[in-house]
């Protein structure tokens, strides 16, 4: 199944999916749900942005009632951008910690994708808000693995522009 959102072409999963570059062109199949066997699929970990996630990693304080949920997005996120071979150098992920929440944001240069982690795991959430670029993009959704798998589609299509 097909949408359109801002312009591009985005996949809904499924167990067995063809995943596009927004235009049209697939790169690789992934078979099987990412999501629920993470261990089942070989990704090899590009250095290039390790330290990004792993600077977020440690960023996040312990013992909140969101932490671990936050720590285990920061290894969504690395594995997806892994997944979909970004082989370019990303932004810094910036962290607000809040007492009752953890918001994260990642800023590119015609887009910004913000994470929301909560203690209550029904308010968690993500956006992108983006330029003209972008078609001026304002849109907010659920935090789930279609959300991690959509936002590493999109950094892998437009997050190397300037």
């Amino acid at each position: 199944m097909t949408q359109t959102h801002w312009g591009f072409q985005h996949i809904m999963p499924y167990p067995t999916q063809m995943i596009t570059d927004g235009i049209g062109h697939s790169n690789f199949n992934i078979q099987g749900s990412a999501g629920c066997n993470r261990d089942s699929f070989y990704s090899q970990r590009s250095s290039i942005n390790a330290s990004i996630f792993n600077e977020a990693r440690d960023t996040i304080p312990n013992g909140r009632k969101c932490s671990r949920r936050a720590r285990d997005l920061i290894d969504d996120l690395d594995f997806y951008i892994n997944l979909y071979d970004v082989r370019f150098n990303l932004p810094k992920i910036l962290i607000d910690v809040c007492p009752d929440e953890i918001y994260f944001e990642w800023i590119f240069a015609h887009f910004r994708i913000g994470l929301l982690i909560h203690n209550d795991e029904n308010s968690d959430a993500w956006f992108i808000v983006g330029d003209t670029v972008m078609n001026d993009v304002d849109e907010k959704y659920k935090l789930d693995i279609e959300g991690m798998m959509r936002i590493a589609n999109i950094v892998r299509t437009y997050g190397n522009e300037s």
